[in-house]
């Protein structure tokens, strides 16, 4: 019932901050953003998503505890998010360090490949 206040079904969306204020949904194309404001759930469904400083909110969304929800695409982080953050992984592909240390993964089909790049560091040392 609920319309993202972004949507981006094809094309490039490049941003230092995103301030969404409501959901954000990834069909399609590249969505390449520094920092995501108050977005309290981040659906991807299709294209790729890298979040290169994280994922915050400002104070009036400090109670929101965010979701994503993964049903395909790729997402990628390249920094530790926080940890309250639920994600509901049906297919796809994510890239997080730490994630496997989260509390609310949530690995739901055998469709989807999760990548830890501090799982690579512990094996090369």
């Amino acid at each position: 019932d609920d319309i993202a206040n972004l949507l981006l079904l094809s094309g490039s969306l490049t941003a230092e901050r995103a301030a969404v204020s409501g959901d954000a949904c990834v069909t399609g194309g590249t969505a390449g953003i520094g920092l995501l404001l108050d977005c309290p759930r981040l659906v991807c469904r299709g294209g790729e998503v890298v979040l290169r400083e994280g994922w915050g909110f400002m104070d009036a969304y400090k109670d929101t505890v965010p979701t994503v929800l993964l049903t395909g695409g790729t997402l990628t982080t390249e920094a530790w998010m926080p940890e309250n953050i639920v994600y509901q992984l049906w297919e796809g592909t994510i890239t997080a360090p730490g994630i496997r240390c989260w509390p609310e993964t949530h690995v739901l089909s055998d469709t989807v490949t999760i990548v830890d790049p501090l799982d690579a560091e512990a094996a090369d040392e």
